[in-house]
């Protein structure tokens, strides 16, 4: 009942102190809504996967792409693992057809062994539960894709087309979680005799088609499997191109904020960003009750009649500090309300934005009411707890006789370790996101090694392949195509891989481990890369050399390329089962192959004009934007042409798409500007409270200084200048805090730019700039006033 009684006052002091109370809250909201997105990202990125049942007991096997029939290979020597499965991530947004229905499979498919139901917990809530996928003709939906296609039909049963061919829904999924790295729309059955380049994908060595994941039982000793795994494969695997010491136990857990040691379709984290989006949310929320602190011991000098009065008629310093902290928790159960009402409109531009539909928090839960109470006692217990304390124990003669408490000095210090608290953090994170704008625009226009400008990548599905020597003649018949070349991935996006490789150097066998990519002769011309030795293989007498990046020369230790022997990827395995070699060619210059995030690693350039499929990269001549709109129209038809309807997805700009390997990095220097922005409004909310109490207690000193000549601009000028120290403190301090966070970050970039001092500088600035302006607002109108009704006020 007293709670209830307290809450009642606390809410008539809220409304008669509107102004104050207003500002609190809406500081508080703000804060709130920005903490509640944060929470909301952060949560996603840290339980990432954390929900499939006995987490702790699944793995990756290797840290690269592995041929399928390596998981068979282990399953049968290595009878320790409890389960085994092959997993195959198609990302294409292939179309499934039902009588005359067409739904885009949005998130891809995989194709998946049998065994991947007993590893990941996908929870099955229609179909056969026992055997999901009994043969390879069968396909398992999630749930809102079946929804899409059958509408509320029983799906289980029905068929649908992929292409050409029928598969029977044998079960429906629940929607695959947010939190879930691994995400599709549909699963399919790898069908191991599929026939795949001279042989079948259950015999095909020479290509990492697939990642392995494994459960294994409890107390399993890892690296005791480790080494049984890589005796089992060297006996009877045929690895030579991906290497035995990297089949390795890799824990599930970790593969999503994995960065550089493992390759996976299933990450994308960055332990990093999310721990900075972690300590921005906390310093908001620090903020926003260093603002309670400050505006509520303010204006409480205001409220000492109130607490005199209650003191004298009984009231005991219990009873002041419960009615305070009501206060407090009313005030921020008001702002979280309002925190909300706001998230729910922002929810969905930013789940868009960073690519998660995060769902509306629309308070149908428990939970979600536990967290909106508890969090709303948590906070306003944190944030009223000071000014209850310090409140409550005004002397009730001094506060009713002088009309208002003065602050002792260590109020008043204390004050001012906040203020400038807050100013080190606003000029901290202004400062950090200068240099991550900074950071982000250096990637986008760094010089990748190689001409990317007026480049046309054209994908090649498999009807244009079907007809490729007819396509290409078409394609080089169009005036405005100056050269073109295959590749088998694109250019400065990825290659294909990673693999062991042994170059024989004057009969010295030297292994490393080397990226390779396919390439036709013309590629080295069309995309301006210069060869430093020897010279572009003579097809077909060298059919399947090697071109070598200067990396790869320096790790090999090797000055002449044409002394050079290595194994190669094009040819078939020789009968006595090794590897054929073939020469290197040439050396060229450094490039990007690959994204800047990972930097220039040695690359094998496998150099072969009959590549079946790949990318078809042509140098394009034209002058102006309506060219190149008319080229991409003539590339379209003819495309569509050759029986391929979906030439949207597969005609690109090459600057465009390189542009686009860095929205991660654009996304995350948006978001953290914006909430950096955020953390600054926040901090002027609490900045303004207090200047607007300064200035009430200053006005008989404005009122006197005009009566003796002073103008408005002389005194807005002093009013400003008592809180510049305050700027120049806080500055002294988040310079080198700055710097050395920032210094750390850009130590993950291999292409970096420099700290440069007017980052820092610039900071600083802006921040004085702020806190002049807000200060500014409020001082000419308390300057502007009348000097006789200040000095009557007194």
């Amino acid at each position: 009942m007293m709670f209830f009684t307290n809450l009642h006052a606390g809410w008539k002091s809220i409304v008669k102190h509107r102004f104050h109370s207003i500002i609190n809250i809406l500081g508080f909201a703000v804060a709130l809504s920005v903490v509640v997105l944060i929470g909301l990202y952060v949560y996603r990125e840290l339980s990432t996967n954390k929900f499939h049942k006995d987490i702790n007991q699944i793995y990756k096997i290797c840290g690269w792409s592995a041929p399928y029939p390596l998981a068979t290979t282990i399953k049968a020597g290595v009878p320790e693992l409890q389960t085994i499965t092959n997993v195959i991530r198609v990302k294409t947004r292939y179309v499934l057809t039902y009588e005359d229905r067409q739904v885009v499979m949005e998130s891809g498919h995989l194709s998946v062994d049998p065994e991947f139901f007993k590893i990941f917990t996908f929870p099955i809530i229609a179909g056969n539960a026992e055997d999901p996928l009994p043969d390879f003709k069968s396909i398992v939906l999630v749930e809102s894709m079946a929804k899409a296609i059958f509408g509320d039909s029983d799906p289980i049963g029905q068929m649908v087309t992929l292409g050409n061919v029928s598969y029977a829904v044998t079960a429906v999924l629940a929607d695959i979680p947010i939190n879930s790295s691994i995400q599709f729309s549909a699963l399919f059955r790898i069908n191991p005799s599929q026939h795949y380049g001279n042989s079948t994908i259950g015999q095909y060595w020479k290509a990492g088609l697939c990642e392995i994941f494994a459960k294994l039982p409890k107390g399993s000793d890892v690296d005791a499997l480790n080494q049984k795994m890589q005796d089992v494969v060297g006996r009877n695997g045929n690895l030579e191109f991906f290497g035995v010491d990297k089949v390795v136990l890799y824990p599930f857990t970790e593969v999503y904020f994995d960065r550089l040691q493992l390759w996976s379709q299933f990450k994308g984290g960055d332990y990093g960003k999310v721990m900075t989006m972690l300590a921005i949310g906390c310093v908001i929320l620090l903020i926003a009750i260093i603002n309670f602190f400050n505006l509520s011991t303010a204006s409480g000098m205001m409220r000492s009649r109130e607490i005199g009065l209650r003191k004298v008629n009984g009231a005991t310093r219990r009873s002041l500090v419960a009615q305070f902290l009501a206060e407090s928790i009313l005030i921020a159960f008001i702002a979280m309300l309002l925190a909300i009402i706001v998230d729910n409109l922002v929810i969905p531009l930013f789940g868009a934005f960073v690519g998660v539909p995060y769902p509306r928090i629309l308070m149908t839960h428990g939970w979600e009411w536990l967290l909106l109470i508890g969090g709303s006692v948590a906070v306003g217990c944190l944030a009223g707890s000071y000014p209850a304390f310090y409140l409550s124990n005004v002397d009730p003669v001094k506060a009713l006789y002088v009309g208002r408490v003065r602050s002792g000095f260590g109020v008043v210090m204390f004050r001012k370790v906040l203020i400038v608290f807050q100013l080190t953090a606003a000029i901290a994170l202004i400062a950090c996101t200068l240099v991550i704008t900074g950071q982000k625009n250096y990637l986008g226009n760094h010089d990748t090694g190689f001409d990317r400008d007026q480049l046309i990548c054209v994908g090649m599905d498999a009807s244009v392949t079907r007809q490729k020597q007819a396509f290409l003649s078409e394609i080089r018949a169009l005036p405005n195509v100056e050269c073109f070349s295959i590749t088998s991935n694109i250019v400065g996006y990825q290659e294909d891989g990673v693999e062991k490789m042994i170059g024989d150097y004057y009969g010295e066998e030297k292994p490393i481990y080397i990226k390779y990519m396919y390439a036709d002769t013309a590629f080295f011309s069309t995309f301006g890369i210069e060869m430093i030795k020897g010279r572009v293989p003579v097809l077909p007498q060298e059919y399947g050399y090697v071109v070598f990046n200067e990396a790869a020369m320096d790790a090999l230790n090797g000055d002449d390329p044409l002394e050079l022997r290595v194994n190669s990827k094009v040819h078939s395995i020789n009968p006595d089962g090794s590897v054929p070699t073939v020469g290197v060619s040439g050396v060229c210059k450094n490039f990007n192959s690959t994204s800047l995030l990972v930097g220039i690693d040695p690359l094998k350039i496998i150099v072969v004009n009959d590549y079946p499929n790949g990318i078809l990269n042509l140098r394009v001549r034209v002058h102006s934007m309506d060219n190149m709109i008319q080229l991409m129209n003539d590339l379209k038809k003819i495309y569509k042409k050759f029986g391929s309807s979906d030439s949207s997805s597969n005609i690109m700009i090459l600057d465009e798409v390189l542009r686009m390997i860095y929205i991660a990095e654009t996304k995350y220097q948006v978001i953290f500007s914006l909430f950096s922005i955020f953390t600054v409004i926040i901090s002027c909310f609490g900045l303004f409270g207090l200047i607007l109490y300064s200035n009430t207690q200053r006005r008989k000193e404005i009122g006197v200084r005009k009566v003796y000549g002073s103008d408005v601009p002389e005194i807005v000028v002093l009013l400003i200048r008592s809180y510049l120290g305050y700027v120049a403190v806080a500055f002294v301090i988040a310079t080198p805090i700055a710097y050395f966070f920032m210094n750390r970050w850009l130590q993950a970039y291999p292409y970096r730019i420099g700290l440069h001092w007017w980052y820092f500088a610039l900071a600083g600035l802006i921040a004085l700039m702020i806190v002049a302006l807000t200060i500014g607002i409020h001082s000419w109108r308390t300057a502007s006033s009348n000097p006789i009704k200040a000095l009557r006020s007194e």
